[in-house]
């Protein structure tokens, strides 16, 4: 799982994505923004670098909410959101008992769900939970991380579907920017005093 806002109440959402979730404040948005205003908005403020007019991206982004009118219903789309807030303890409860092992891949520099929403739902879902579970962090990396860097999604992807056996948290690789391992699943947190003896 990838910056998603699985914990609402640690999240930023946009001004943008509050007046879409209401179905009279998105209208009166709609008739003011243009699929092209949206995207250059979404360019500037959930890339890292920022992504400017005529950035393959935002065009891609353009072209998605110009397609069939696609802007006007975005007021649809996002009421996930609201469908999540109705079931998220049940879903992160189901989360944390499902059989497979869950791996949290975060862009450091998200400011809509911020590092801290991966980190709640590490620590209180499944930090303890059993299996090979693990949190990453990408520096670098923003909302969309994947396309932010592909590289380092990639290797992340990797590690985490065969590990190296007793990898401790830290860079996988040298260098700057290199992706994280901040931490594996495991039964219980050691005491203090163990800590230090060790």
């Amino acid at each position: 799982m990838s910056n998603g806002n699985i914990f609402l109440p640690l999240s930023n959402l946009t001004q943008e994505q509050r007046q879409a979730l209401d179905a009279q404040s998105w209208s009166q948005v709609v008739a003011a923004v243009t699929p092209s205003m949206l995207a250059e908005g979404m360019g500037a403020t959930t890339f890292t670098p920022p992504r400017r007019p005529g950035d393959p991206e935002v065009e891609a982004l353009t072209a998605t909410f110009a397609y069939d009118d696609g802007i006007k219903v975005l007021h649809e789309g996002i009421q996930y959101l609201v469908e999540r807030s109705k079931d998220e303890q049940t879903w992160l409860t189901a989360l944390a008992r499902a059989p497979f092992p869950v791996t949290l891949i975060w862009g450091m520099y998200d400011t809509v769900s911020p590092p801290r929403v991966a980190s709640y739902v590490w620590n209180q879902y499944l930090m303890f939970k059993p299996g090979g579970n693990r949190l990453y962090f990408i520096p670098d990396a923003n909302h969309y991380l994947q396309v932010d860097r592909p590289d380092a999604f990639a290797k992340v992807l990797l590690h985490a579907l065969e590990p190296p056996g007793g990898q401790a948290p830290g860079a996988l690789e040298a260098g700057l920017g290199a992706p994280l391992l901040v931490d594996t699943s495991r039964e219980r947190l050691p005491a203090a005093a163990d800590v230090l003896r060790a």
